[in-house]
């Protein structure tokens, strides 16, 4: 199983040419919240592949371009919603808690940054669990 997480719902797999596995014949299976990324794993078990996006709802895109909203949003009482990198951090997580080797790792992000972000946890979860580590592929 491959997960593809996505808020976006005319982006798919075959429509992110920019993504380093674009091309690839592989299968995906679509979620569009973090939610239904984590319940897809608990139920079917870790996937072989996820590829992510950073960005998951229009408040993130907001907070990107103007940081006080957030701050706005959390001394207002408002939950800011998951984002794919708080995905990517519960997935890592689980993988420590039962010692899952982790899924090979894409993001498919236009957030420059985010996916910046993404790229350091990944690296830091390696260094510290080399015994989780995917194949290469």
């Amino acid at each position: 199983m491959n997960l593809f997480l996505d808020d976006d719902y005319a982006r798919t797999p075959s429509t992110v040419t920019w993504a380093e596995w674009s091309g690839q014949r592989w299968d995906w299976v679509i979620v569009r919240y973090v939610s239904e990324f984590k319940r897809r794993i608990e139920l079917y078990g870790m996937p072989k592949r996820i590829s992510l996006d950073h960005d998951m709802c229009p408040v993130h895109y907001a907070i990107y371009k103007e940081p006080d909203i957030a701050l706005r949003m959390v001394a207002d009482g408002i939950e800011i919603p998951p984002t794919g990198r708080d995905a990517l951090v519960w997935l890592l997580n689980r993988c420590i808690e039962f010692e899952l080797v982790r899924p090979i790792v894409y993001m498919h992000s236009l957030n420059g940054e985010g996916v910046k972000n993404m790229k350091s946890l990944v690296r830091s979860f390696d260094e510290a669990h080399p015994h989780l580590m995917p194949a290469r592929e």
